[in-house]
């Protein structure tokens, strides 16, 4: 998709004379995005947000892209450590138990909203 098909499709789905959120993952998709990014900046009152993990995304590149009119905010995720602390875990499971459900599941908090099954295997002889 070329930006010009991008904001088209985009302005036709924003309210008229009202602030509007746009939240835009993964953009790179989008050939010239950032052209898009700056006339909904230009012709309406609008809120941005972008995200993306694609190093183009997260490049020095991007602040020349958007004109310096940017916020960055890096969110990493959880450490070992910190994953041990912020899930609560059966004192039963092994610490090889809990980092395989860190490979599994990996340091995003916002996956805690799902109902992980973090308790001890049982093996099948018990």
């Amino acid at each position: 998709m070329n930006y010009e098909a991008f904001y088209d499709h985009v302005a036709n789905q924003l309210v008229q004379n009202e602030k509007n959120y746009l939240l835009f993952d993964e953009l790179q998709a989008v050939s010239q995005w950032e052209k898009a990014i700056e006339s909904f900046r230009l012709d309406y009152d609008v809120d941005i947000y972008i995200t993306g993990s694609n190093a183009y995304l997260l490049s020095t590149e991007f602040s020349t892209l958007l004109s310096g009119r940017y916020v960055e905010i890096r969110l990493l995720p959880l450490s070992y450590k910190a994953f041990l602390s912020f899930y609560e875990f059966e004192e039963v499971m092994t610490q090889e138990e809990k980092f395989q459900y860190y490979l599994q599941i990996g340091g995003m908090p916002i996956l805690k909203q799902f109902d992980f099954n973090l308790k001890a295997e049982k093996s099948p002889s018990s």
